[in-house]
């Protein structure tokens, strides 16, 4: 699949009157073949596909209300404030991102009026704006839909998701949808083996999709695959992966907290040290400074 282009896929859906092991199966295999699809990767050849979604789970239509309301409630066009959270100067990594300046929680009051009455076109409209706020309603519409619908209905959402991850493309915008979306389909068909697929990508976006979509496995005590992406992203350069994989290790600590600290002692010389400060924020002053010197007999 070539830069740029942008891929079609089949989504998943489960046959009516199937066995639960029987769905189950088929919604492990779905992250297999989108990843296989979407990102070039080997999956398990045996898989009956059924389509039996329409292309339409809502009515739709709501579209530019959604926008004119939005634009009802902009402070600014590009604002100061934006650019210096988003790093939207030349040659940072959100160059070019138009900015409206709205509060989040304008956002979720007027998506949480319309979500239930757009369509999968609807949402991929919004993904596709140039405004930072439309795309991120579009986003935020999908993890409200993934929290409505049922397990027969979440693998085409998913799927979605994945689709369009190049428009997730801003901290906020995955940090807000990662864990909801991908997360939550994780845990249901207990497979992660696409966040290695995204750790891997040259992507960033899709780098930091595969480390913070691991929140909801912590939050659930399944500390895993939180461990293995960070030591896949040890070498990462970039800033936005060190803080996102010392958040995850911080929120994995809440969980286990020798288990971080034998996690920190083996690889202390690979972690970056922006990664190891917010690991290790919840510790007492004096375990911090002492972890941070490389002293963990004192821990």
């Amino acid at each position: 699949m070539g830069d740029g282009e942008s891929p079609r896929i089949n989504y998943v859906g489960i046959t009516p009157g199937e066995t639960e092991e029987q769905s189950r199966t088929v919604r492990t295999s779905t992250l297999q073949m989108l990843s296989a699809e979407l990102f070039g990767t080997k999956v398990v050849p045996r898989l009956i596909i059924v389509l039996f979604l329409g292309d339409f789970l809502f009515k739709g239509g709501d579209t530019m209300v959604i926008i004119d309301e939005l634009k009802s409630v902009q402070r600014f066009n590009n604002s100061t404030k934006a650019a210096h959270f988003h790093k939207t100067g030349v040659g940072e990594y959100q160059h070019g991102d138009v900015f409206w300046d709205i509060p989040l929680a304008s956002i979720r009051k007027i998506i949480k009026s319309h979500y239930q009455d757009v369509s999968y076109d609807d949402i991929e409209t919004l993904l596709a704006s140039e405004v930072h706020e439309v795309r991120l309603s579009g986003f935020l519409i999908l993890t409200e839909l993934m929290n409505c619908l049922n397990e027969k209905q979440k693998p085409r959402l998913v799927g979605f998701y994945l689709e369009h991850l190049d428009q997730c493309n801003g901290w906020d915008l995955v940090d807000l949808s990662a864990p909801a979306i991908l997360g939550t389909y994780i845990l249901i068909v207990n497979e992660s083996g696409v966040l290695d697929v995204l750790a891997k990508s040259e992507n960033l976006w899709h780098r930091r999709v595969a480390i913070v979509s691991t929140l909801k496995l912590i939050r659930n005590k399944d500390l895993d695959p939180t461990y293995r992406i960070v030591k896949i992203l040890l070498q990462d350069r970039e800033d936005l992966i060190h803080k996102a994989c010392g958040w995850m290790l911080r929120e994995a600590g809440k969980q286990n907290r020798n288990r971080l600290n034998r996690f920190l002692q083996k690889y202390y010389n690979q972690i970056p040290r922006t990664t190891l400060r917010y690991a290790i924020e919840k510790h007492e002053i004096s375990e911090r400074l002492a972890i941070m010197k490389g002293n963990f007999r004192e821990v």
